[in-house]
């Protein structure tokens, strides 16, 4: 329930959805920025870690034409 939930939970939601947002729309910066301090507010996150991993292969090969956010992985 909205109710049991306090408020550095809600912190870290409203920040993660920003980031993403940012992900999606490809505002890579942005996103990278939202990620880190995902990181911040919980430090073992790894959701947010995961993307800051995308974000980092994203940067070394340039945004595909495109982009729409999802991930499609490159190797097994």
């Amino acid at each position: 329930m909205a109710g049991d939930i306090d408020e550095e939970t809600r912190a870290y939601c409203r920040q993660f959805e920003g980031a993403l947002a940012h992900f999606r729309h490809g505002r890579i910066e942005p996103a990278r920025t939202g990620f880190e301090g995902c990181r911040r507010i919980r430090p073992d996150d790894r959701a947010a870690l995961v993307f800051l991993d995308r974000i980092r292969l994203v940067v070394a090969s340039a945004l595909p034409d495109g982009w729409d956010g999802v991930w499609t992985p490159n190797q097994k």
